[in-house]
């Protein structure tokens, strides 16, 4: 049971972290796209 939850954890945690880089990658990609720099 342990190693359900263990491996639940480690899903979650490495779906925030590709997440976070598309978030950081669209952010990027919209501040070279404005033209407001």
């Amino acid at each position: 049971m342990r190693n359900f939850y263990f491996k639940k954890c480690h899903l979650i945690l490495r779906y925030s972290i590709f997440v976070g880089q598309s978030l950081r990658a669209a952010v990027a990609r919209r501040i070279t796209l404005s033209p407001t720099n």
